[in-house]
């Protein structure tokens, strides 16, 4: 799984990068292939699509559009490239808290009447010829001497903002909601994670705790350890998938995150005295 962006930060190539107090700009292009992962972000993130297409979770974005992700969440993703010219291209905006909360000042103060809030992780925005104006406007400053200017960019990231909130209103009120303080449940955390293939560290990056924070946190709420609690609710699905559905064994120890067959058999007899295939037949 992907950490975003400080892993695309990491990774240079394709990429072309204007960094700002609160907002991170990327260039991202591929060619020859589409490629298919998982993803957590911790920042909000806004992905306008060049060329090719996009797939998050269930959502499909198109060239043209765009989609807003709000901030410490984890989803599935697919880029697939366009077959006329082999290229899969996107710009990308990673904007923090401190980011969205100076614009909501700027659109507040000018008196725009805000409908209810909405809490929607996600928000696809459709098409328009301001927006693709736009994108096409700030990629010279990938290579421009101004695109160091950071008042210049803020100014340039400002004017996208303003244009969505311009022309669809609703995504004034999911702006106010990415402004919202929250704590993430870790429950809630871990029941919607702990069948992906996620490591401690990942989990906890998921939470918005620092390793040493998850586990005493962790501890204090579920009197166990984060392996232990995750193996042992991975069994628990298993036993209950095998016990109730027609699906083979191979397909639901590898949906349930673990990566071979022996491991998982093994744990499931310690942990229930018999073996899955023993309770399948």
């Amino acid at each position: 799984m992907l950490i975003l962006p400080k892993n695309i930060l990491k990774d240079t190539a394709g990429h072309r990068t204007i960094k700002l107090d609160g907002c991170t700009v990327i260039e991202s292009c591929i060619y020859g292939q589409g490629l298919t992962d998982s993803a957590f972000i911790t920042d909000h993130e806004l992905i306008y699509i060049i060329s090719g297409s996009l797939i998050v979770d269930e959502i499909r974005v198109e060239a043209g559009e765009a989609i807003l992700i709000k901030r410490n969440s984890c989803f599935e993703f697919k880029k697939q490239i366009n077959p006329n010219d082999g290229s899969y291209q996107s710009m990308l905006f990673f904007l923090r808290k401190e980011y969205i909360r100076d614009f909501i000042a700027l659109r507040l103060n000018q008196q725009k009447k805000v409908e209810n809030k909405t809490d929607r992780n996600t928000i696809k925005i459709n098409s328009t010829h301001l927006m693709e104006g736009f994108v096409q406007s700030l990629i010279p400053y990938f290579s421009h001497p101004l695109g160091e200017q950071k008042a210049i960019i803020k100014l340039k990231t400002f004017e996208l903002l303003y244009q969505l909130t311009e022309i669809d209103e609703g995504l004034l009120s999911f702006f106010l909601n990415l402004n919202e303080e929250y704590k993430i449940s870790l429950p809630e955390m871990m029941e919607s994670n702990f069948t992906k293939r996620l490591t401690i560290a990942e989990l906890a990056t998921i939470s918005g705790r620092s390793l040493s924070a998850f586990k005493r946190d962790f501890k204090s709420q579920f009197q166990t350890t984060p392996a232990r609690w995750v193996k042992l609710r991975r069994l628990k699905l298993a036993k209950q998938l095998i016990e109730n559905s027609n699906r083979k064994i191979s397909d639901i120890y590898l949906e349930i995150g673990f990566e071979n067959y022996a491991h998982f058999s093994k744990a499931f007899k310690r942990e229930f005295g018999i073996s899955p295939k023993q309770i399948k037949a």
